[in-house]
């Protein structure tokens, strides 16, 4: 994804393939995030916003992986990931992956005052 910012197929692709390999092995979840993969999706979320397809898959990679306690970048993900439901309303599938997203996001303390602060509620209902 470093190498190829402009190829949204790549993006949604790799996206999905780590998602897998999270989701398959707990340690994958934390080496993912270890190596700048939560900043480079958020580039890409913000970069290609006009691609629903996108803004799925990178909900649903931020839904499998082991996000650090007190890292600011755990909060610029929940705020991309409200983003993307709030404007993309009408998919389903960014819908789900986004609360997973959230829900996993919502471990970090961080993060819990963005979400209290922001009426999650209204683009949950």
């Amino acid at each position: 994804m470093k190498k190829h910012p402009e190829n949204v197929v790549l993006i949604i692709v790799a996206c999905g393939l780590l998602k897998a390999l999270a989701e398959h092995d707990k340690s994958n979840a934390i080496e993912i995030t270890s190596h700048g993969t939560v900043q480079l999706i958020i580039a890409a979320m913000d970069k290609h916003s006009e691609f629903d397809h996108l803004q799925a898959a990178a909900c649903g990679l931020l839904a499998a992986v082991k996000h650090q306690d007190g890292n600011k970048i755990t909060v610029a993900a929940a705020k991309r990931v409200l983003w993307a439901m709030e404007n993309y309303d009408g998919v389903s599938l960014i819908q789900s992956e986004g609360c997973h997203a959230l829900y996993n996001l919502a471990t970090c303390t961080n993060v819990l005052p963005l979400l209290k602060t922001r009426d999650v509620r209204q683009v949950l209902v």
